[in-house]
Parts: structure tokens; C-alpha cells; sequence
């Protein structure tokens, strides 16, 4: 229960530093919208990964507003004591940084995968590679994993130095 006293006024202000610092954690970016979100941290969170990923925390990074539905799924039992909202971008060095980026186990950027048509697929990859070049940029030993829609846009970026 003294979570909840700590994830209620990230999720409220949205605008707050991830206050566990050195708590391990995971940082979930790009296109988070609620089922997604709820199938990645079921996954995560699943009881076959649970002795590897006891105590490990997910901070959920985006630009929008917590919406009713998402604010919904974090603060249920399941993910309650899991789950930070951040409000910011990770094109924003200081938002990477108030996720407490360069200490993450990971980050994990998921994109729309509904559109059929092939320039919103690219748009997708585009917006997900300007992601990963920006964390990267940010925290260099942090392993990135991105979710890419096309198959073009991956090989277009190259080994990253």
C-alpha cells in the first residue's frame, strides 16, 4: 500500500522524476496506447519470467496526457505496484533523464502496428528510429529493443556509433 502513496502523484502530475531512482527498472516509450501496454506488462510480469524479473519496475514514457483508460490498467492490482507514468518525450534528454534512463535494465519502444498502408507503417518505423538514435544518444549501454511495423526502415539506419 505506501506505493500507491508514490505512483498516485507521478500518475496525477505526470510531469515528476521517477522517484526510484535506484530500483531496477525497464522504460517503455513510443506508441503506448492501453492494450498494448497491458499485453507487454502482462508478459513482463508473467510468473515464468517472475524469478528473473523480481522487483523490476516498468516506467512508461510518453508525451500524451494519462488517459482515463490507461490511468485504469496501471492502477489495477496487476500492475499497481509495477508500473511509473512519465509524462515527456525520449527525444527530451531531460524526460530520458528524469526516467532514469542511463540506470534502465532496458528500453523497449512498441509502434502502431494497425496501419495497413505502407507510408504510415514507414512513419511508424521513422518515429521509432528517431526514438532509438535519441536513447541512444542518451544512455549508450542501455540495450534498446524496437518494435517496428515495416521491414525497410531497420536496415536503413545502420550500426549505430
Amino acid at each position: 500500500m505506501q506505493d500507491l502513496f508514490v505512483i498516485r502523484p507521478i500518475i496525477a502530475i505526470g510531469r515528476s522524476v521517477y522517484l526510484r531512482a535506484k530500483a531496477r527498472h525497464i522504460i517503455l516509450t513510443g506508441h503506448l496506447e492501453c492494450h498494448s501496454v497491458a499485453a507487454f506488462l502482462q508478459e513482463l510480469l508473467h510468473e515464468a519470467h517472475f524469478p528473473r524479473n523480481r522487483g523490476l519496475r516498468a516506467v512508461l514514457l510518453s508525451p500524451l496526457e494519462l488517459t482515463t483508460d490507461m490511468k485504469a490498467i496501471l492502477e489495477s492490482s496487476t500492475f499497481v505496484d509495477h508500473v511509473d507514468y512519465l509524462q515527456g518525450s525520449p527525444l527530451v534528454e531531460s524526460d530520458l533523464q528524469r526516467a532514469c534512463s542511463e540506470r534502465a535494465s532496458a528500453v523497449f519502444i512498441l509502434s502502431d502496428k494497425r496501419h495497413s498502408e505502407r507510408n504510415k507503417q514507414a512513419l511508424q518505423d521513422e518515429y521509432a528510429c528517431m526514438y532509438m538514435v535519441s536513447i541512444q544518444a542518451s544512455c549508450p549501454t542501455v540495450p534498446i529493443f524496437v518494435q517496428t511495423v515495416g521491414t525497410l526502415q531497420l536496415n536503413q539506419v545502420g550500426p549505430l556509433q
